[in-house]
């Protein structure tokens, strides 16, 4: 058994078993055979390349569940579970993230297709119908970037700073203002957008708590000091 046989069999099992599709021993080595005509494999070679993935498996190296079963004349089929996301799991997942306003397009690809390792052919056919999604907003492609250096803040107890723009009807980004010295208090999720709570020494002790518009923060820098004349 070669590391590659063993690549090569997960890849098949991944992309042709599910929980309603399974692949015979001969199924398996006859794909092999046929994909791979470089690197044969016998069938005490696929015996042994199971034997492995089970174990991967069962001791969680591989976030999947290797299940054999039984069937005529001593024939044992096998198929790749995916443990807990299945096709509407999927497909709910899926049409998030083609909606999120705060996406590029190309980092929604990326997330997609990191996502679709999880699925099988089949399931992949099924979800070729997604979500089509239009925004009149130019989206922040830094907003995860942003939203990592906010959280790094807020566990650190640092100050921050930031652009802050606003869009106009054409997806234009507008300067409106750099804010120093903010303290970071937590992040909220609400209307389908990021917001950081926060307060803004600018202002009067009793009015210092801001929201701001996490999408719309740009180059947001992280104050390495310890922040501690506050009051919220």
């Amino acid at each position: 058994m070669s590391a590659l046989h063993l690549f090569y069999l997960l890849k098949i099992l991944k992309e042709e078993t599910d929980c309603t599709h399974v692949l015979t021993l001969q199924d398996i080595q006859d794909k092999l055979n046929n994909r791979h005509p470089d690197y044969p494999i016998k069938e005490t070679g696929v015996r042994n390349s199971l034997q492995s993935l089970q174990q991967l498996c069962d001791t969680h190296v591989l976030p999947f569940k290797l299940e054999v079963h039984p069937g005529s004349h001593n024939q044992f089929s096998y198929r790749l579970i995916r443990p807990k996301f299945g096709l509407n799991e999927a497909r709910l997942a899926f049409d998030s993230i083609s909606a999120s306003p705060f996406l590029s397009s190309s980092q929604k690809k990326d997330l997609l297709t990191q996502m679709e390792i999880l699925l099988s052919h089949y399931d992949m056919r099924r979800l070729r119908n997604r979500l089509q999604t239009r925004s009149c907003l130019l989206p922040s492609s830094q907003l995860p970037e942003t939203l990592e250096k906010l959280y790094q803040a807020i566990d650190d107890n640092h100050l921050v700073s930031f652009d802050y723009y606003k869009f106009d009807l054409c997806g234009n980004r507008i300067l409106t203002k750099h804010y120093a010295n903010i303290q970071p208090l937590r992040i909220v999720w609400a209307d389908e957008r990021h917001y950081l709570q926060a307060l803004n020494p600018e202002h009067s002790i009793e009015d210092q708590q801001r929201c701001y518009h996490a999408d719309r923060m740009q180059n947001v820098q992280v104050i390495l000091q310890i922040c501690n004349g506050f009051q919220s």
